[in-house]
């Protein structure tokens, strides 16, 4: 009746621009060496 799709489309806010900002520091200071390595938590089912 309304002539359109049954729902919302809306953009992935992972790829917004600041979350890519983010992302992108985070890998410049991993490639400077200044990441810190973690063990694996892993969880009992």
């Amino acid at each position: 009746m309304e002539k359109r799709i049954p729902f919302e489309v809306s953009v992935d806010p992972f790829y917004s621009e600041s979350n890519m900002e983010h992302l992108r520091r985070g890998v410049e200071a991993l490639n400077a060496g200044k990441g810190v390595e973690h063990d694996i938590i892993e969880e009992d089912e």
